[in-house]
């Protein structure tokens, strides 16, 4: 879904299902814009074993795209950042908190959010991430 607030930030909110898959596919997609983006990342849920592994190979992935933020949300916020840190992305523009303190999270991410970013929200339906369209006011497109 696309959604829009008031400061021309435009938010693309799929955080509805999470797999490894489905975060690849999404992270793809932010390539293809030029425009500074941001990455909002909540855990991928039941993943068994591996889990930790598959959350350090979004954060390389994510890394990729050269954002100027990411936000890891959730219990496996840390392999996120990580594996994003491994790869290349510097520390100070990284964030990891967990769900029940995403307002927190939201404050150290607003100043990124001018007019223009694309803001990707990723995450399974279980962290609860449509509550970043709230704090930023965003209606659907």
């Amino acid at each position: 879904e696309r959604w829009t607030n008031e400061t021309g930030v435009s938010f693309l909110h799929d955080a509805y299902n999470a797999n490894p898959s489905s975060m690849a596919e999404a992270i793809r997609l932010m390539k293809m814009y030029s425009a500074p983006k941001v990455l909002i990342l909540g855990d991928m849920r039941e993943l068994g074993p591996e889990s930790p592994n598959l959350h350090r190979t979004l954060g390389q992935q994510a890394a990729d795209v050269h954002p100027v933020r990411i936000l890891c949300i959730g219990d496996s916020a840390q392999y996120i950042r990580d594996g994003a840190i491994q790869n290349g992305f510097p520390p100070q523009n990284i964030h990891c908190e967990a769900s029940d303190a995403l307002d927190n999270a939201l404050e150290w991410l607003k100043p990124a959010l001018t007019a223009g970013t694309v803001c990707l929200i990723k995450g399974s339906r279980g962290v609860r991430l449509e509550r970043v369209l709230v704090f930023f006011n965003a209606t659907r497109r």
